[in-house]
């Protein structure tokens, strides 16, 4: 997910589009696990303080936003 979010950078992705892209089935029950994925990823860049480069558009997904 994290890759695909920085190889298109300011451009929002949806859940739809980040589970597809992690090979995850695509069942609307699993649309919340995107954001228990996207809060590991921020905590894993929150060490290198790199957490802020992932950004939430409410109501569409997520993008990644370089410092």
């Amino acid at each position: 997910m994290l890759h695909k979010l920085h190889s298109q950078p300011h451009r929002v992705f949806s859940r739809e589009q980040l589970m597809s892209a992690a090979d995850m089935a695509n069942a609307s029950h699993y649309a919340r696990n995107i954001d228990s994925h996207i809060k590991a990823i921020r905590q894993k860049l929150k060490c290198h303080d790199l957490a802020e480069v992932i950004h939430t558009k409410r109501g569409f997904g997520y993008f990644y936003e370089p410092k």
